[in-house]
């Protein structure tokens, strides 16, 4: 990438990091974002499927064994991460589970966007989430209802842009793991578990560090 598109998209990034009160001037734009190690449209849409799904089943734990036939019915249990099959077959749902789990809503609404299943991301601060939010359910397969239609044809959107957004999450998980070793306030208005979720998904589509499942996905920064 030229330098001064480089530079270009650096600043970009830092202006938006410093409209969610991130007021440090450190980051820097590393261009080489791999487009050949992305995972295929095909795996991000079985994965995404997997997400909502999961997402369902925390938030309504008494329907993880519904949710567990229809990954089996689709042909997706294989794809489901070992610690996800846990939360499924396990005789009752942990509350701090079900909550944590709850959050891949994000995970998955971030991948329909790399998908073009939506058109856009609201902030990380949550501001907006709730038009793009229902727009995502809309556009989504009914729960346990055939996937088939929505797996055929999905691409990616500019992974150049994909890419940024992975760098602006991961720059944040960054800046926040500094301010809680050094026990700073942040000073900002970023959700943490809505940027955290963004940070995770994308360094697993990119497979950042190396191929890994689900569940060994690294936010190393």
């Amino acid at each position: 990438m030229p330098a001064d598109k480089r530079l270009a998209r650096q600043q970009q990034i830092a202006i938006r990091l410093r409209s969610l009160g991130i007021l440090n001037d450190t980051f820097r734009y590393n261009p080489d974002y791999s487009p050949e190690n992305y995972r295929s449209p095909l795996d991000a849409g079985r994965r995404l499927i997997i997400l909502y799904g999961i997402a369902y089943a925390a938030t309504h734990p008494g329907e993880r064994t519904h949710t567990r036939d229809w990954f089996l019915r689709e042909g997706l249990w294989n794809d489901v991460s070992p610690s996800e099959k846990a939360y499924l077959v396990a005789p009752e749902a942990g509350e701090n589970e079900s909550i944590r789990l709850s959050w891949r809503i994000e995970a998955a609404i971030t991948l329909g966007w790399a998908l073009r299943v939506i058109d856009g991301l609201y902030e990380i601060d949550g501001e907006d989430a709730d038009h793009v939010v229902e727009k995502f359910v809309d556009t989504m397969p009914d729960i346990y209802d055939s996937t088939d239609w929505f797996l055929k044809d999905l691409q990616f959107r500019n992974l150049a842009v994909v890419y940024d957004e992975n760098m602006v999450n991961e720059y944040v998980t960054a800046y926040l793991r500094e301010c809680y070793v050094l026990n700073l306030e942040p000073g900002t208005t970023i959700d943490v578990n809505m940027s955290y979720e963004r940070h995770y998904v994308l360094n697993w589509l990119r497979q950042f560090n190396g191929f890994r499942g689900w569940d060994d996905t690294s936010t190393a920064t």
